[in-house]
């Protein structure tokens, strides 16, 4: 490609108002992959194509929160009702998806207690401990509670 195609090319994606597959732009209407953002010691490049899912598959409509916990995978909390959380490894690929019931979906924190990681979630104001499995512990009465109020 010459230099006068290549810049044509950039203006061209510069102008339009999505990435490849669909993805739109921010406001800026730059693709932000390659970027570097944050300040000081706390400098990131940014990979706009860690991650992505087939749209028809594993929709996320709005990511509220990530943690990573201690085997490394990164956990997300979506407000999409097909799938609250989502499961990545290290690398952006995809492991796992769970729960459809949490339609305010807006934190999540993984604690490691006494070895054992649980993840701790906000929806819409109630917090719910959930195991690993999806089985919910959050019952005020159960032994298994450790949601602190």
């Amino acid at each position: 490609m010459t230099a006068i195609e290549n810049e044509k090319s950039i203006q061209k994606n510069l102008q339009a108002d999505t990435l490849q597959s669909g993805w739109v732009l921010p406001k800026s209407k730059r693709d932000p992959h390659g970027m570097t953002v944050g300040q000081g010691q706390f400098r990131y490049r940014v990979n706009a194509y860690w991650g992505r899912l087939d749209n028809s598959q594993t929709p996320v409509e709005n990511c509220h929160a990530l943690d990573i916990d201690v085997k490394g995978r990164v956990v997300m909390i979506t407000d999409y009702p097909r799938n609250n959380i989502v499961i990545y490894n290290r690398d952006g690929k995809l492991l796992d998806t769970f729960s459809t019931h949490m339609p305010g979906g807006h934190s999540v924190k993984i604690v490691n207690e006494n070895g054992e990681d649980f993840m701790y979630l906000v929806d819409s104001g109630w917090v719910r401990n959930r195991l690993w499995d999806g089985h919910s512990t959050e019952a005020w009465d159960s032994p298994f509670n450790r949601v602190v109020a």
